[in-house]
């Protein structure tokens, strides 16, 4: 039986706005529902965010290496960034991300999600910034090899927020899949983040398979192309019969992973199950997703 995408969960995400989360109460819980649904596959950050404390932190990854048996994969999202090139700031990102994977020895995660801040203020000068993030990645990919940990950089929205505007280099897919593949390191690849996309690049549809076997990861949330609202896919206005006909072009087998954020709004009028009801919602989804896309390549094939 050939591999077959998988549908996971941003824990911390999910459940950043829960009191009983926070103040670790309801961890069995959690994982219990989880279980039931068949859902193996998890993201955590690898800072404390968004515990208030280092303790709740140190306390949730000693739970979780405790049922380390239980969780088909772990990744862990950096709580540090790729924001420059020179000796001092690359010599601080090493220094952080190995301070981060060291405090997640006992859980083993088997992946490791950066996000690339570089940036760009001369368009002119696009391949000196391209060479700045090779820089960056050459490091990082030495510690991979000492952890034995994939690293997938993660394409970055555009900040309509700010005044005046602010590029990123990590906004536009090309410019990764450019950098990834000129290193060409076995451990090193993308996370694709749909809502990212949507903001920066829409529509996604061949942006994604841009990324090729080079794709490691996929975060998946919803959006109107303006703010990074993290909502349920389906409830915005991204195309995901083009994000699954992406998918399935590249032949992706990894996890599908839901990072959405129940507003408080929603919890309160949900009801106690809320969160639970919105993981199970966004399951629905993907397998009626993912089933319509093989119907599709089905056809195809006729």
């Amino acid at each position: 039986m050939h591999a077959s995408m998988r549908y996971g969960l941003s824990v911390n995400m999910m459940f950043r706005n829960n009191i009983e989360f926070l103040q670790g109460k309801n961890w069995e819980c959690i994982f219990s529902r989880l279980r039931e649904y068949d859902i193996g596959d998890i993201e955590i950050f690898a800072d404390k965010y968004p515990f208030a404390q280092s303790a709740i932190f140190k306390k949730y990854i000693g739970d979780l290496s405790s049922r380390r048996s239980e969780i088909k994969s772990i990744s862990a999202h950096a709580g540090v960034s790729i924001s420059g090139d020179s000796r001092v700031e690359r010599r601080k990102l090493i220094s952080a991300v190995q301070r981060e994977l060291q405090s997640l020895a006992g859980l083993k995660p088997d992946l490791y999600v950066i996000h690339p801040e570089i940036r760009v203020e001369d368009f002119s000068r696009l391949d000196s910034y391209r060479t700045m993030l090779a820089n960056c990645l050459g490091d990082l990919t030495g510690i991979a090899e000492k952890y034995h940990i994939r690293i997938a950089v993660e394409n970055l929205r555009r900040r309509v927020e700010l005044f005046p505007p602010v590029e990123y280099l990590g906004e536009n897919i090309d410019n990764l899949t450019t950098v990834i593949s000129g290193i060409n390191h076995p451990l090193l690849g993308l996370c694709f983040d749909a809502g990212h996309g949507f903001i920066s690049q829409p529509p996604l549809l061949g942006k994604i398979a841009a990324c090729g076997a080079k794709l490691f990861h996929f975060h998946a949330s919803d959006n109107f192309g303006v703010h990074d609202d993290h909502l349920l896919p389906g409830i915005g206005r991204i195309n995901w019969r083009d994000v699954f006909s992406d998918l399935k072009r590249i032949r992706y087998t990894g996890v599908f992973l839901l990072e959405i954020v129940p507003n408080i709004r929603t919890l309160n009028d949900m009801g106690n199950n809320a969160d639970f009801a919105l993981i199970r919602a966004g399951q629905h989804y993907f397998e009626h997703l993912k089933g319509n896309s093989d119907a599709e390549e089905q056809n195809d094939k006729l």
